[in-house]
């Protein structure tokens, strides 16, 4: 909710009519603080969280300020005032305020390594953060037994730039041996360690062999991203298999 705070010497045409305007748009009820409209009051007209705001003309600024206005408050470490009584506006900040979105209290120190990456408001609710971009795929049927061979394939018909991690998860545990994935762009496999959930667990974050991306990997428009499974479990297979791409993760290399 924006505020704006007028401190006027008397009341004039000028400024009954900004507050006419204001009741108009239906926002809040302009309140009048202190005794006695003759005796320099604070107005407070008080915009709605829709943006809404109260125009005047260059007549009515030119009015309010050569008929009483000594002074309009903007907000915190900025003031307003006339000049001369002309109807020109002198608009003056204060020093040492932040001038970008880093030099702000409740924001990330820098942008190193954070290009692509989303704003959020963080866990505790008390500033933001950046975060990396999440891509789910379904690889399996949910009561099937998972198969050796590619699972799942897809032509990028969007970029998907810094992929960091692939975390993969079953609802039902291979058991006798582990799933293995292999991860594939353009036929050709883009990991270092092979992905593995281990018999008896349901995901690679559990696993000591988890799975490892050879970095720096980019899927442009038009690349093909397959997983292929090279082995399940040898009593059970597994069923109902997800994976979790995640990417927007700059490193260095």
């Amino acid at each position: 909710m924006a505020r704006v705070e007028i401190q006027v010497d008397q009341n004039t045409n000028a400024i009954q009519t900004l507050i006419d305007q204001a009741k108009q748009l239906n926002e809040l009820p302009v309140l009048s603080v202190g005794v006695g409209i003759q005796d320099a009051d604070l107005f407070l007209l008080r915009i709605a969280s829709t943006g809404q705001t109260v125009s005047c003309t260059a007549e009515q600024v030119t009015a309010l300020f050569s008929s009483g206005v000594n002074q309009i408050i903007a907000g915190a470490n900025i003031t307003v005032t006339p000049s001369g009584g002309t109807g020109n506006v002198t608009i003056t900040a204060a020093s040492g305020g932040a001038t970008s979105f880093l030099g702000l209290t409740d924001t990330p120190a820098n942008y190193t390594l954070k290009q692509g990456q989303n704003v959020k408001v963080n866990t505790s609710a008390n500033g933001v953060e950046f975060t990396p971009d999440y891509k789910d795929f379904e690889l399996s049927a949910e009561n099937t037994g998972i198969q050796t061979g590619t699972s799942y394939s897809l032509i990028c018909n969007r970029p998907f730039k810094f992929v960091n991690e692939f975390v993969f998860s079953v609802n039902t545990a291979p058991t006798g041996s582990s799933i293995i994935i292999d991860v594939r762009k353009n036929g050709t496999s883009i990991m270092t360690q092979l992905a593995n959930i281990e018999a008896g667990e349901k995901s690679t974050s559990t696993s000591a062999t988890p799975g490892a991306v050879d970095k720096p990997i980019n899927f442009n428009i038009g690349d093909s991203l397959a997983f292929r499974v090279t082995q399940v479990g040898s009593s059970l297979p597994g069923a109902g298999m997800r994976c979790t791409m995640i990417y927007n993760v700059p490193y260095v290399v």
